[in-house]
């Protein structure tokens, strides 16, 4: 087909399919198209056959053609419900690509209300020179949702150029315990992602690619990112988000390894530039898990701007690389339960670390211990002491302290002490 237009249709009982591991229940389908509107449509009893036992559904769902041409594919304020069906194969809302797919064609998901399902996939091309050039996923909101594996209620494959998602609400939804509301999946390879004004929420993971990054640019802002259920911003593999990750006004609640989570997780594991501005840590706990941590090889650079950190404990470790850590007009309020503040780390290469016009207040344990930081530096200026607890660092060369409070800095086996007052 070619510019398909669906609009303003009530789609019911569409819910014959027997049980197939091939077929689909579907509300609306356009296959291998050129362009496509499909655009308030109510779909609904598409589900529930009694010989369905595979679980095998769509509630719309758009396939796009190999042909060379620059197409808009939009999927604009519709309503669909999936009556509680469960499955890996299960989406209200699918627009795949197929592998040769043009990469000057994008998509559009706006305003669409979707209920008991899975949610949206997105699938690009199976190559860079296939991939869709803009994915923009916005205003969607999902109830009563339910998931399996590794699914999200945004679900992301393939090779993708630029992804923005805006506003993307889930209000009484389940999560699997790999699941999430944004899944990056095995495989996906993404220019650029901006995530924008959402409310608690969680982001997996699970592309088992190493050597090359899944997302080159990650930029959140505005939104609360929560993992009071299973994950939250947590990875299954190391060095996998890209060169470069920007946290803006954000607020995160909560630890990376909540009950029933295994393996490395990691909030951010980029081989290049991580910034944190403006954003709140409360309860934030990872004792055994990091918050930054990177195994390429390759410096990194991570830094906190005017965040505040409250009953929180954050880690940034790198496993085979030196870099540099940066906090600057921070606030540290009670880190006593979590043992420690900010605790930095390489197992090789030394970490430059730089604290700045910061507060530490009310924790009694150890506020900035380091360790493993041979050829490294750590300066303190400026800084304000309501802690009577020094920082204890060890294994480096050299530690200054600038600023008219009382030294705050216990200089462990290898390290020698300037302070500067």
């Amino acid at each position: 087909s070619s510019q398909a237009i669906i609009t303003d249709n009530i789609v019911r009982n569409a819910n014959n399919c027997d049980d197939s591991t091939t077929e689909y229940n579907a509300g609306i389908w356009v296959e291998n198209t050129d362009g496509a509107v499909v655009s308030n449509n109510h779909c609904y009893d598409i589900s529930g056959n009694a010989g369905q036992t595979s679980n095998r559904l769509r509630g719309i769902a758009i396939g796009i053609s190999a042909n060379d041409a620059e197409e808009l594919f939009v999927v604009r304020s519709n309503r669909i419900e999936i009556d509680g069906v469960v499955g890996a194969q299960v989406f209200a809302l699918t627009v795949g690509a197929n592998s040769d797919v043009n990469a000057q064609r994008s998509v559009s998901v706006v305003d669409n209300i979707i209920v008991g399902s899975a949610g949206i996939s997105v699938a690009g091309g199976s190559s860079d020179a296939t991939r869709l050039r803009l994915v923009d996923i916005r205003s969607n909101t999902i109830f009563d949702g339910a998931q399996t594996g590794n699914n999200g209620y945004c679900s992301l494959s393939g090779h993708l150029e630029n992804v923005q998602i805006t506003s993307l609400q889930t209000d009484n939804c389940a999560y699997s315990q790999n699941g999430s509301d944004i899944a990056f999946l095995d495989g996906c390879t993404i220019g650029s992602v901006r995530i924008e004004a959402c409310s608690d929420l969680r982001i997996y993971q699970h592309s088992s690619i190493i050597v090359n990054e899944t997302v080159q640019e990650l930029v959140i802002s505005n939104c609360r990112i929560i993992s009071k259920d299973y994950n939250s911003l947590s990875s299954a593999y190391p060095a996998i988000w890209g060169d470069r990750c920007v946290v803006n006004n954000c607020e995160i609640v909560g630890g990376l390894a909540a009950e029933g989570d295994t393996g490395n997780q990691n909030m951010f594991a980029a081989v290049g530039t991580t910034i944190v501005n403006d954003t709140a840590f409360i309860d934030f706990s990872c004792t055994t898990y990091n918050f930054f941590s990177t195994n390429t090889g390759n410096a990194f650079d991570v830094s906190f701007r005017n965040c505040t950190f409250s009953d929180s404990q954050v880690t940034v470790l790198a496993d085979s690389s030196g870099g540099r850590v940066s906090v600057d007009g921070c606030m540290f309020d009670d880190w006593s339960t979590p043992g420690f503040a900010l605790r930095v780390g390489a197992q090789a290469g030394g970490v430059d670390l730089v604290v700045s016009r910061s507060r530490f207040i009310t924790g009694t344990a150890t506020p900035i211990p380091t360790y493993n930081t041979v050829e490294a530096t750590a300066k303190f200026i400026d800084n304000e002491y309501s802690s009577s607890a020094l920082h204890s660092l060890t294994n480096g060369p050299h530690v200054e302290e600038t600023g008219s409070g009382a030294p705050s800095i216990a200089a462990g086996v290898g390290s020698t002490l300037s302070l500067i007052h």
